[in-house]
């Protein structure tokens, strides 16, 4: 039997394309310190960061899955394998400010210099969009990741 070697970088922007129109990354069901749960992710309405890291979890570009873009970018800055650039390219981390200046931020995986995925809050679901938001207004980052494309997958 021949051996299989995983086209990891092919499988990465296939699961991000995949996740487009997926409930999955809907609820993130958490337990306060005095012992009352409720859904981080708000039925969907605040799973970018949700989204995002999970893919980057299951690629095993980023230590564990988080819930808010503030945490995201700062396991990115502490991270030897995380640069930001300003020639991103398919895959990489958009970063976008706040639109209210009272949120965290949004983020998304860039497509092109046109397009980007993430999760849509009016859709509850990841959803494709132009680059520059409505809301958000132009990103503020690129993220590139520049680790070892093969770490945390084998066949």
């Amino acid at each position: 039997m021949s051996k299989l070697v995983l086209n990891t970088d092919q499988n990465y922007q296939a699961a991000i394309l995949g996740a487009i129109g997926t409930n999955m990354f809907r609820h993130l069901y958490v337990t306060d310190e005095n012992g009352e749960e409720s859904d981080a992710a708000r039925d969907g309405d605040r799973s970018c960061a949700l989204f995002v890291t999970s893919v980057l979890f299951l690629f095993g570009r980023i230590d564990a899955v988080r819930a808010t873009v503030t945490s995201t970018v700062k396991s990115f800055e502490q991270s030897a394998h995380w640069t930001q650039t300003a020639t991103p390219v398919a895959g990489d981390v958009v970063e976008y400010a706040s639109s209210d200046g009272a949120t965290t931020g949004h983020v998304g995986f860039f497509l092109n210099s046109n397009e980007v995925i993430s999760n849509v809050s009016a859709q509850h679901t990841p959803a494709k969009h132009a680059l520059v938001m409505e809301k958000n207004g132009a990103p503020v980052a690129f993220w590139h990741w520049c680790g070892d494309i093969e770490q945390g997958m084998s066949s």
